[in-house]
């Protein structure tokens, strides 16, 4: 009774000795960035398997704010909280408004599993796999984003899509299949080495309807199989007589395929939130 009551008294000390012992959170709590999290984990009817799905609400904004921004991105395994977090600094600079991020993902980076070879994409003559985006784009269009706006409440004021390398081809897909779905496409060294052809025939033909925004970034130090189709689209897009989306290209000095995402999304920010936005501008290295 003695050793038992030395033993408890010994785990008690170590207790006020170390008080977080008693007080373990879930990592995401304890990172104040992207605290608060929302995840949920919706299995399409339409393709018969699990989306993962993280929305978190800005910290700045009113809990009662009903008009928020909501800002769709995809590759939700790296990019959510790459964004979440960096949106936070963002929104505290004033260089974008207090916004909802939303990040969409398959919960895994595993082939099989992660899907986003195939939903992201066009057809592709070299790449079977490939072919998923008008099936995802009305998944999107008609099971997340109506259970995204069902959980935070209300219709945003506006919508925006985020995607790097394949989210970049599938934002670019948006922009000529559904230029109605977001108001804005952020495209981040869109990979569309797969199939060129298509995306130089549906642009050759295609007429927007809409006052959709669309910023494209390419970075100086892609990897050319990657950067060097990306380019030729840009240049096919530059010499149209009319262009098709209020457009801004940005070239990205001394970035590579994978880490640009921050500088291209507070470009992307700035842009569409200024004043003075200037439609048309593609910056000129991407023309030489």
């Amino acid at each position: 009774m003695k050793r038992a009551s030395i033993l408890l008294a010994g785990m008690l000390a170590a207790t006020v000795a170390n008080p977080l012992a008693a007080q373990e959170l879930p990592v995401i709590d304890a990172l104040p960035t992207v605290a608060g999290t929302q995840h949920l984990v919706h299995t399409s009817p339409r393709l018969d398997r699990p989306f993962h799905i993280f929305i978190k609400r800005s910290d700045a904004a009113p809990a009662d704010a009903v008009d928020l921004p909501v800002i769709y991105v995809l590759d939700a395994e790296q990019s959510f909280p790459l964004l979440a977090s960096y949106s936070w600094s963002l929104t505290f600079s004033e260089e974008m408004p207090p916004s909802i991020i939303v990040g969409i993902g398959y919960g895994s980076v595993e082939r099989g599993v992660n899907m986003r070879g195939t939903d992201y994409t066009v057809p592709s003559p070299t790449r079977e796999d490939a072919g998923g985006a008008a099936v995802f784009a009305e998944v999107l269009r008609d099971e997340i984003i109506p259970l995204v706006e069902a959980e935070i409440g209300h219709t945003p004021s506006k919508r925006t899509i985020v995607g790097q390398s394949l989210g970049g081809h599938f934002v670019l897909y948006q922009a000529l299949a559904h230029p109605g779905l977001f108001d804005l496409g952020i495209a981040i060294n869109p990979a569309i080495h797969n199939s060129p052809d298509w995306f130089a025939e549906k642009l050759a033909s295609f007429e927007s309807t809409s006052d959709q925004r669309l910023y494209i970034s390419l970075a100086d130090n892609d990897v050319p199989r990657f950067g060097d189709p990306a380019k030729a689209w840009v240049r096919q897009l530059a010499g149209r007589s009319s262009l098709p989306w209020c457009l801004r290209i940005d070239h990205l000095e001394g970035h590579g395929h994978l880490t640009s995402m921050p500088r291209a999304f507070r470009n992307a920010m700035r842009w569409t939130h200024s004043e003075t936005a200037v439609c048309g501008g593609i910056a000129p290295e991407l023309l030489e």
